[in-house]
């Protein structure tokens, strides 16, 4: 009798195991556990000498059948499986019913990752942000992702951050999205960390402009240091050597310049390639303007754009209270003559204005070496942008600004200065009108004789701060330090 009862219980625990958990380790801790009680069970009654089926007791019945074993043996294979099902509800949930993700939702999915791809790609950076912050939060919120699905996504995101960096002009910005790229790579592992430092230190050696006084009169003026993305690092840097008189010196040549970078020898090359330049001419023409002062201006312009070569291109705008282009990009000094003869002195002045109307002028036109020469005689009046604006505008666009100023009793000097000094550009002044011609000769050479120099150190310090030490001329033993 309790032989049967052992099987039958067996039965109906793996029946009830199978029917409602469909997993081997829930079936084989219920199955084992049914045979180990029922075995103590069998032990205990025989254990005790009798056997339960010769047992005659006048006072009980001689045989009780199936009914009060089923009833006992089955009611405590319920409350096992019942127990067991609960520890293992708990401990191991039950994997979903359906595992298959719903097709909508695949699909749903794959087209938001096809619009982040379209705005990375049309460079919308922020809405491509914007929409993969949805996509994360929304997977957080409704418990959608796993920990390695999460991994993946930031990846993604610190991808993109890397490349709207890539494509702003405002340094304190590519900062901010690379330190945020930072951030996410160190939290989630995404393996772009070595990437990220390298592109940081690129961006605190860019757009270094300094002027070091050399002995002898002479000065050095250094702009638009960067590091190439490679390894090892090349700094360009593009030099003027003026004397005291602002005049730049000619015909220097490689060996004329030695330089070190944090204290070690480097490699130095001298470019000799000339690029094309284009030009844009500013000519103030506010009421302050007389005309024997466009006349003026007119022959010191002419002298710059004969000196042009064939592949130099320039443009013409007029500023008063706002700035207009009067003459497109020409390499014809007729052309930009006709121009000219026609302006009018009237109005206000808005200088700040006409030199950003200047930088999206040389960005239409294209590749080159960018310049922009400015003649005015007074202090901005009428500009909707601050000197401050242009000030990052100027610094970003690389464009060196040389500044022709007519000073007059009411002239201030210092935001012309500093535009021209964070360009590396340069800043000439007179008060005699007659004079101008020999200004713009003057900004004529200071163009013609810029030197590209690529320093090529073996190894750099990974560190914020660089110092560049040079030494220039024949006879100049003096050696100046940069920070970079």
């Amino acid at each position: 009798m309790f032989k049967r009862s052992i099987f039958l219980i067996l039965f109906l625990a793996l029946a009830f195991y199978l029917a409602k958990w469909v997993r081997p380790l829930e079936i084989l801790v219920g199955v084992g556990t049914t045979l180990a009680v029922m075995f103590f069970l069998y032990k205990r009654f025989e254990d005790s000498g009798d056997d339960e089926e010769d047992y005659v007791d006048d006072d009980e019945l001689k045989d009780e059948g199936w009914g009060a074993p089923i009833l006992q043996v089955g009611g405590l294979a319920v409350i096992m499986c019942l127990v067991f099902s609960g520890i293992f509800t708990w401990v191991l949930p039950p994997e979903p019913a359906n595992a298959q993700e719903d097709p909508q939702v695949i699909r749903q999915r794959e087209m938001t990752f096809q619009k982040i791809d379209t705005y990375t790609d049309a460079g919308s950076f922020d809405k491509a942000v914007d929409i993969l912050n949805g996509f994360i939060n929304s997977g957080i919120r409704n418990g959608e992702l796993s920990g390695e699905q999460k991994s993946k996504l930031f990846a993604r995101k610190v991808k993109i951050l890397i490349a709207w960096s890539d494509n702003e002009e405002d340094t304190n910005k590519r900062m901010k999205l690379l330190a945020q790229a930072g951030e996410l790579d160190r939290r989630y592992n995404t393996g772009n960390g070595d990437l990220i430092d390298e592109k940081v230190r690129n961006i605190k050696l860019e757009n270094r402009d300094e002027a070091v006084k050399l002995p002898g009169n002479y000065q050095l003026k250094v702009h638009s240091s960067k590091v190439a993305g490679f390894s090892p690092v090349t700094i360009e840097m593009t030099v003027s050597v003026l004397d005291n008189k602002g005049n730049t010196v000619k015909n220097l040549r490689e060996k004329d310049f030695k330089a070190l970078v944090d204290g070690d020898k480097c490699g130095l090359e001298l470019s000799r390639i000339q690029p094309s330049r284009n030009i844009v001419i500013l000519q103030d023409i506010s009421g302050s303007m007389k005309q024997e002062h466009l006349h003026k201006a007119w022959m010191g312009i002419k002298a710059v754009v004969n000196n042009l070569k064939e592949t130099d291109k320039f443009c013409l705008v007029a500023f008063n209270d706002k700035p207009h282009l009067v003459c497109n990009w020409t390499g014809k000094v007729e052309s930009v003559e006709n121009a000219f003869k026609k302006l009018k002195p009237g109005g206000n002045t808005a200088i700040y204005d006409s030199v950003h109307f200047a930088l999206k002028e040389v960005e239409r036109w294209g590749s080159g070496k960018n310049y922009i020469i400015i003649l005015t005689d007074g202090t901005d009046s009428s500009s909707k942008r601050s000197l401050e604006q242009i000030v990052k505008k100027v610094r970003a666009a690389k464009v060196p600004v040389l500044v022709i100023a007519l000073k007059t009793s009411e002239f201030n000097a210092n935001p012309l200065k500093k535009l021209s000094g964070i360009s590396g550009g340069q800043y000439f002044e007179t008060r005699n009108v007659t004079e101008l011609k020999a200004l713009f000769e003057n900004a004529a050479r200071f163009m013609d004789n810029r030197y590209t120099l690529y320093l090529k150190p073996d190894t750099i310090k990974a560190t914020s701060e660089h110092t560049i030490s040079l030494t220039v001329g024949r006879n100049l033993n003096v050696k100046e330090t940069i920070k970079l």
